[in-house]
């Protein structure tokens, strides 16, 4: 199954592109989709998305448009044509 991944701000400039398809196997959760990402893209991106082993709560990930928290988490099951959006902590003043 293909999943489009799109990146915003500081993680657009640490993936080195504004999007990508990624292929996927059937039951891919979100959590899989970041692992692999952090795999395969350059090392900045790795650390602003992990802390250590785990995905950092201050990245906001967007399943269609719906934050994951509102999902299942980490463990967000994605489907066939998902568009996950990854978002830099959002700051202000």
């Amino acid at each position: 199954m293909k999943v489009k991944v799109k990146f915003f701000a500081l993680l657009r400039e640490a993936a080195g592109t504004k999007e990508l398809e990624e292929e996927l196997e059937e039951g891919a959760t979100v959590r899989g989709l970041l692992e692999r990402l952090g795999d395969r893209l350059p090392k900045r991106f790795r650390e602003l998305v992990f802390e250590g082993r785990e995905v950092s709560r201050n990245v906001i990930i967007l399943v269609n448009r719906r934050g994951i928290r509102e999902l299942d988490g980490l463990e967000t099951k994605l489907k066939d044509g998902d568009e996950v959006a990854l978002l830099p902590p959002v700051s202000g003043g």
